[in-house]
């Protein structure tokens, strides 16, 4: 059996372009050598049945990350990965790759995404 790779990210959406592309991009590359990938995302389209969408039932565009952190942790003692890589800061993971800018370009967008500044 090939070794199995999971790869988090917040939206599985390849429309967004930037993380999302590329991570869909290592996808397919580690893939094309062999290895057995799976996308774990909180929201997004499910292009493949290589991509989990972990939180689709919650409300809105986003998933609060303790939320998702905890549907992963859930989903991982489910799942057997040799490898789990991700591009969110979650501390169980093998790999963390940063995407998307700096932290505080990524909270400042973060905390513009929600429709009002007491959210």
């Amino acid at each position: 059996m090939n070794p199995a790779v999971a790869i988090i990210i917040e939206r599985a959406d390849i429309a967004l372009g930037g993380a999302e592309r590329s991570v869909f991009e290592v996808a397919a590359a580690l893939r094309s050598r062999g290895l057995q990938v799976d996308v774990l995302a909180a929201k997004g389209q499910s292009q493949t049945p290589n991509v989990r969408i972990l939180c689709a039932d919650e409300r809105g565009k986003r998933t609060g990350f303790h939320t998702f952190a905890a549907a992963l942790r859930e989903h991982l003692k489910q799942q057997r990965y040799d490898l789990v890589h991700s591009v969110l800061p979650v501390d169980f993971a093998d790999v963390y790759q940063p995407r998307g800018g700096t932290y505080a370009e990524a909270m400042v967008r973060n905390a513009d995404s929600y429709p009002t500044a007491l959210l």
